[in-house]
């Protein structure tokens, strides 16, 4: 491999990890969220979720998101709805959504279809706020 394809992967490859994390639309920061789930980028999760609601999973929301969403193999999503509030600062998104998880050596799907809300922070993206009394799926 040359110098210069050496490079070219090594910035295509920065790149793509750099596409995870919050987003500027609703929809993009909830598919983030599931894609940096099938890459095992916790610290990409936690960083999709609002303040208030990474302070509500502790002091280390990526170790704890490892713990929920490790081993995950693949997510098919569509979003289903999406509305933004006449100010622009809090939204919701509804999602169709089946996730493959490898378990005692077979390949399951499990439903992880949902409705979240969302709200644009500092950042000016669109981060997801978790609802009171609820934790995310699967558990």
């Amino acid at each position: 491999m040359t110098t210069r394809t050496a490079l070219l992967l090594a910035v295509t490859l920065l790149g793509l990890g750099g596409c995870r994390g919050p987003k500027g639309s609703p929809d993009g920061s909830v598919k983030s969220f599931f894609n940096a789930a099938v890459a095992e980028d916790f610290e990409a999760m936690a960083d999709t979720l609002a303040v208030e609601s990474r302070q509500k999973m502790g002091s280390n929301p990526a170790s704890r998101l490892a713990q929920i969403f490790g081993g995950w193999k693949d997510v098919d999503l569509t979003i289903d709805d999406s509305s933004e509030d006449a100010n622009g600062e809090s939204a919701t998104v509804r999602f169709t959504c089946i996730a493959s998880q490898i378990e005692n050596y077979k390949l399951l799907q499990f439903d992880c279809s949902d409705t979240v809300a969302l709200t644009k922070e500092e950042d000016g993206k669109w981060h997801i706020i978790l609802a009171m009394g609820r934790t995310l799926r699967p558990m």
